[in-house]
């Protein structure tokens, strides 16, 4: 048996997922699974859909 990691990267979220598969990576089951929503303003969501996203943690990463 083997253990697959999935990741689901998103603008506002992500996700993953543990399954696990036989020896030709066929799936069996979803051992685990789970998804972090990451909260955006609406003037976010916008700046992002502009292609000029300024969110708290791009701010946080500019200073120095």
């Amino acid at each position: 048996m083997k253990r697959i990691v999935g990741f689901d990267l998103g603008t506002a979220s992500i996700g993953w997922a543990v399954i696990e598969a036989d020896d030709n990576f066929n799936p069996i089951r979803i051992e685990k699974a789970g998804c972090r929503i990451i909260p955006m303003s609406k003037d976010e969501i916008s700046n992002f859909n502009n292609g000029t996203l300024q969110s708290s943690a791009s701010e946080r990463t500019m200073h120095k």
